[in-house]
């Protein structure tokens, strides 16, 4: 029998963890036993801005399985990079709740938002975010340089390099790199985490044609190779259509969900007939 998830009172002394919110059980997705990993119920998010009110989602569920990439596209003001900022804890909802590996994060702490983002989650933004003065592979190396070092650091940092193709790169600064080489440092940065979940805001908004195709299929291998969970912010139907699932967002509702499935071929084709279909 399904029950609530509460948030455990911090401990009058000492710092909070991940720990200290007791787990839920995860709904069933009626498509067998695999559980999800992250999960909006029932989310609403008001902003009031003066005398107005803007309600920015209303009443939204999703649910996303480990391992899956999934699209949140919609236009701007549609309420999808808001809905992402709730899935990882960077902002809380009105009513509803999140409920990320099986924990209700609707109401964590400062502290165990910051340890959330820090260990279960990993950012990839619009803006690179690059440290100037550090090259490629001491970029990607921060959070281990914040977090006090990691035993098999190294490993990982190569890693990454490879997989966001800059091998050959790693002692350049970011302002000997193009604009795309520059999103796919902010990218394996985020992944040599390992994060839990990959959360990405429009990471193709600066990136010309050919630099938005590299990210792209960076972020896809990450997920066919590596089994990374993706949650994609776009409003663009060519960068959704890396994603296994759509999920078309439009005046803070989730409008239609478009089943793609996991395929080596990207074309936006098929993502644009279906949305032609259903008058999107």
């Amino acid at each position: 029998m399904p029950f609530t998830a509460t948030l455990e009172r911090p401990r009058a002394a000492g710092t909070t963890d991940w720990s200290d919110l007791r787990q839920t059980a995860p709904q069933p997705t009626g498509d067998g036993p695999t559980q999800p990993i992250l999960e909006a119920r029932d989310v609403t998010k008001v902003y009031e801005l003066g005398k107005t009110t803007v309600e920015a989602l209303r009443g939204v569920s999703m649910s996303v399985t480990a391992g899956e990439f999934v699209a949140l596209m919609g236009p701007s003001g549609s309420g999808k990079s808001t809905l992402l900022q709730l899935l990882g804890g960077l902002d809380r909802p009105t009513t509803g709740s999140i409920v990320f590996e099986g924990r209700d994060i609707s109401a964590l702490t400062d502290d165990q938002a910051t340890r959330l983002r820090r260990e279960r989650t990993g950012y990839i933004f619009q803006a690179f975010n690059l440290i100037p003065l550090l090259n490629v592979r001491e970029n990607i190396e921060l959070p281990f340089t914040i977090a006090g070092g990691l035993r098999d650091a190294r490993d990982r940092v190569r890693k990454v390099i490879d997989l966001v193709e800059l091998t050959g790169k790693e002692r350049h600064r970011p302002d000997q790199l193009s604009a795309g080489e520059q999103q796919r440092v902010a990218v394996a940065r985020a992944l040599v985490t390992r994060p839990s979940v990959l959360l990405a805001d429009e990471p193709t908004g600066n990136l010309d044609y050919t630099n938005s195709g590299e990210l792209l299929d960076a972020l896809w291998r990450s997920s066919e190779d590596g089994g990374q969970t993706i949650v994609l912010v776009t409003h663009d139907a060519r960068a959704a259509a890396y994603a296994d699932r759509v999920l078309v967002i439009g005046d803070g509702h989730i409008q239609e969900e478009i089943t793609l499935g996991r395929r080596a071929d990207h074309s936006a084709a098929p993502l644009i007939d279906r949305l032609a279909q259903v008058g999107l």
